[in-house]
C-alpha cells in the first residue's frame, strides 16, 4: 500500500476525502468508477473543438 488515496469527492464540509485501503473494497471500487467517468469527461472536453 502506498498511503492514503485521495477520493474524487469531498467531505460534507468541503475538505478532501482520503481512504486507506488495500484497493479491493466497495469504496475503492466506487472511486475507481467515478474517476473513470471524470477522466472520460475531461478527455471529451479536451478533444472537442472550441472547448476551453
Amino acid at each position: 500500500m502506498a498511503g492514503p488515496r485521495l477520493l474524487p469527492w469531498t467531505t460534507e464540509d468541503g475538505r478532501p476525502c482520503y481512504l486507506s485501503t488495500d484497493g479491493k473494497g466497495y469504496i475503492s471500487t466506487l472511486a475507481d468508477g467515478i474517476q473513470a467517468v471524470q477522466l472520460g469527461m475531461g478527455q471529451e472536453c479536451w478533444s472537442t473543438p472550441g472547448a476551453s
